[in-house]
């Protein structure tokens, strides 16, 4: 009975050291995925109620990768990055390489989903130069980022195409894989932005909240006017960078178009602001989005494997609100269940182990309390 009292005290003070607000947007963020994999979506459109589920399509994932950008953030030190910023890269570097590993295993199950955990730790990985870049610096680099970076991803691409190495496995996670990493990493840069703010404070959320909305504004309402003006027979003749001029001048998902880039990275700052204004009045009411945001390694690879065990032909015939309904429950409740009881998840309690243990080798055990975790 003493272990198991220690086990669930150890659970208490980790919850209590987390930030609510991020894990409530990690749980949407990964709902959001499990709803675009297993629903059939329509274009959304504001004004067709049936197409709203929609939404989750690209945003979801775009979330999901900004998050990874706070969470590397309060990593390393949150406001302001910590005199030991080398254990904290090498914390980073090792989790990168074990959800990298996660991750290939995952793709090589050959489920009809794109896993993102590859394309997640090369993103980990690529931020360990910026760890000590102030705010300022960061916002200015990700917006400079997404205006040019699709311009650029897609002119590679067209020539990898041409000269046939698209399909080179670097190349893949760089270029012309489903998250392009040379694209993605701008959401990676605005969230290590965002999570050197003072999150717990009222009007930065709402500034979020604001911001966020105002980008999204902006971005998908320049896409869509800019898709239905301009000279189309003029963008086909970009020297073939493109197959489709809606590919860098609209906003559908997973396009990777500038638009969709600006418009998806305003609604993520949005969504992640109301998280965290909720996480106070709401706080129970969300709870299982909650655990499910903090164990969200566990609850996506959980997700990956049970459609590999039932197989492809069974996600073609019953993909729909039901199939959702069946996976989603039953994750959720073991998510919210188990963070209650151990804390950490059974795929993120080795992952903070072995990272702290690798982080540690050769130095002096620090009795300085732990920095809160995203």
């Amino acid at each position: 009975m003493t272990a198991v009292a220690e086990e669930r005290g150890s659970a208490s003070r980790l919850r209590a050291s987390r930030i609510v607000g991020i894990d409530i947007a990690r749980g949407f963020a990964v709902l959001g995925m499990l709803a675009a994999h297993l629903l059939i979506t329509q274009p959304f459109d504001w004004a067709r109620p049936e197409t709203w589920t929609g939404l989750v399509d690209g945003r979801s994932s775009i979330l999901f990768a900004t998050l990874a950008g706070v969470s590397l953030a309060i990593l390393s030190g949150g406001r302001s990055p910590h005199e030991r910023l080398g254990r904290a890269r090498m914390r980073i570097a090792v989790r990168a390489v074990a959800i990298f590993a996660l991750g290939s295993v995952l793709t090589a199950l050959g489920t009809p989903v794109a896993v993102i955990l590859e394309y997640y730790a090369v993103l980990f990985l690529l931020a360990l130069p910026v760890l000590r870049a102030r705010p300022s610096t960061l916002f200015t680099t990700a917006g400079l980022w997404m205006l040019l970076m699709p311009w650029v991803t897609k002119a590679l691409h067209a020539g990898l195409s041409g000269a046939r190495l698209d399909h080179l496995p670097f190349l893949d996670l760089l270029v012309t894989g489903s998250y392009p990493v040379l694209v993605w990493f701008g959401y990676t840069l605005l969230g290590l932005g965002v999570g050197r703010l003072a999150l717990g404070e009222r009007r930065v959320q709402l500034l979020l909240l604001a911001a966020g909305s105002g980008i999204a504004v902006v971005g998908y309402g320049a896409g869509a006017i800019v898709a239905a003006t301009v000279d189309l027979d003029w963008a086909v003749s970009l020297g073939g960078v493109l197959t489709s001029p809606l590919e860098l001048f609209g906003t559908e998902p997973h396009s990777d178009s500038t638009f969709e880039a600006i418009g998806s990275s305003g609604f993520a700052l949005a969504v992640l602001g109301l998280c965290l204004l909720a996480s106070g009045p709401l706080r129970r009411v969300l709870l299982p989005v909650a655990a499910t945001g903090a164990l969200a390694l566990t609850a996506y690879t959980a997700h990956i494997v049970v459609l590999w065990l039932l197989g492809v032909e069974f996600w073609l015939l019953n993909r729909g609100p039901l199939m959702l309904l069946a996976y989603a429950a039953p994750i959720v409740a073991f998510c919210t269940l188990w963070w209650l009881l151990l804390g950490r998840g059974p795929l993120e309690r080795p992952l903070t182990w072995i990272s702290n243990r690798i982080a540690d080798l050769g130095r002096v055990p620090s009795t300085r309390p732990s920095d809160p975790r995203s």
